[in-house]
C-alpha cells in the first residue's frame, strides 16, 4: 500500500498492534480474552483493521 518498507515509529505501531500484546516475531494469535475471546476470525478483523489503520497514516497519503 505504501509502495516501500514502512520503517521507524509507523512500522512500531503497526507491529504492535497486530500482536496485541503478544510475541512481535510470531504471527498473530488470537486472545484468550477481550476482544478476541480465542476467535481466529478476531485475527482476521485485526488484519483488516491495521489496513485502515496504514490507509489512514499520513504516510499513505503522501505516497
Amino acid at each position: 500500500m505504501l509502495a516501500y518498507t514502512p520503517s521507524g515509529d509507523l512500522r512500531t505501531l503497526l507491529i504492535n498492534f497486530l500482536a496485541q500484546g503478544g510475541d512481535p516475531n510470531q504471527p498473530p494469535q488470537p486472545l484468550r480474552s477481550a476482544p478476541d475471546w480465542g476467535s481466529a476470525e478476531a485475527v482476521r478483523d485485526r488484519i483488516n483493521a491495521m489496513v485502515q489503520l496504514l490507509a489512514m497514516s499520513p504516510e499513505f497519503w503522501l505516497r
